[in-house]
């Protein structure tokens, strides 16, 4: 099951409308936001066939309920799931479950879930407008003036070889935290007053930590600025690049993967997208110079250095400061490393919007 789906429900009183693009979606919001009385309008109709309520979707959309949700999930192929909060959805069982299920689900929730891997993009609030209600992301991606001091990685691998290869040289230090949990202790010692921070996230699966970590980021506001850079993963961040724009027939599927991304293989192999963005840079690099190692242990020098022009046939050869190309916009982040090419104020882009130009 891949694709996009909206599916509308509601009666006289209220009506709902859920925008769903990938396999986890959460829902959050305050008591009386209508998050169980969206769930009602799914159990009447699901259970009652109850006229009054209307219900659009293009799949089928079905209520779990936790006295017997492990069989009943089983029973599912190709359709919407919804539950409601319960102890059950931070087991490791029901982890597994979603694994290897090929449906997509929503849970509404207050809570964190640290054994599931959902993305920061799809943690939505309830939002009432009247008797309608929609779902509002609580990430909010922005555009700002900011400079880093001290830029922070999740791990070790590709992703904070290139950003250690890019401040070298400059006041601005690199580290990581060795694992996405690590981000709050990190975070939990700042004292440096004025320290300027960007945490380089995976957006894709960074979502169970996202509340915690924007808690300590208002706790910290008076002595620390912190912002985010965070696409879906590192690879996609390679792939959205310059680097790639010969590929024409591969640019919707960098960027719409939830058109491509097939969750459970033929073979039964659960896939993310992280793993896709994977294999696709892979599969791109794979007759040029340049290698993409699949434990994303050792970044190639071809992501970093400029291009040699030893007189091969290589698709990935760009003009320029290879650094720079990779990302993008980003490098107004990093004005005080491209100093040549940028002397206007920086600007803060996340890694996903895009900006029209520089000016």
């Amino acid at each position: 099951m891949n694709g996009t789906y909206t599916v509308r429900v509601g009666d006289k009183a209220a009506s709902y409308e859920i925008n769903l693009k990938r396999k986890l979606t959460i829902i959050r919001g305050d008591s009386g936001t209508g998050k169980s009385s969206m769930l009602n309008l799914f159990r009447r109709k699901q259970n009652d066939n109850d006229p009054a309520v209307r219900l659009n979707s293009n799949v089928r959309c079905a209520v779990i309920e936790p006295q017997s949700w492990s069989d009943t999930i089983q029973k599912h192929t190709g359709d919407i799931l919804l539950f409601e909060e319960h102890s059950f959805l931070a087991s490791s069982n029901f982890a597994r479950m979603m694994k290897y299920s090929d449906n997509y689900f929503v849970l509404i929730t207050r809570l964190d879930y640290p054994t599931l891997p959902y993305s920061m993009d799809e943690i939505y609030s309830m939002e009432r407008r009247g008797k309608r209600h929609m779902l509002v992301p609580e990430f909010k991606r922005k555009k700002e003036s900011f400079t880093p001091s001290l830029v922070l990685t999740e791990d070790k691998r590709a992703g904070y070889q290139f950003f250690l290869n890019l401040v070298e040289g400059t006041s601005i230090k690199c580290d990581s935290v060795e694992g996405k949990g690590n981000f709050l202790t990190k975070l939990s010692n700042i004292s440096q007053v004025g320290a300027r921070i960007l945490l380089c996230v995976d957006a894709v699966a960074f979502g169970p930590h996202l509340n915690e970590i924007q808690k300590i980021i208002v706790a910290l506001e008076r002595i620390a600025t912190i912002r985010w850079l965070a696409p879906e993963c590192f690879e996609q961040l390679l792939l959205a690049s310059d680097m790639f724009m010969q590929h024409s027939d591969y640019s919707d599927k960098i960027s719409h993967p939830e058109k491509y991304v097939q969750y459970v293989e033929a073979d039964k192999e659960a896939v993310s997208w992280e793993k896709y963005y994977l294999h696709l840079l892979r599969e791109l690099v794979e007759n040029a110079p340049a290698s993409y190692a699949k434990d994303k242990s050792n970044l190639d020098v071809c992501f970093i250095e400029n291009c040699c022009y030893r007189g091969n046939t290589c698709h990935l050869q760009s003009l320029g400061d290879k650094r720079a190309i990779v990302l993008g916009e980003n490098t107004r982040l990093f004005a005080n490393v491209f100093v040549d090419t940028f002397q206007k104020s920086v600007v803060f882009v996340d890694g996903i919007d895009k900006m029209k130009s520089f000016d």
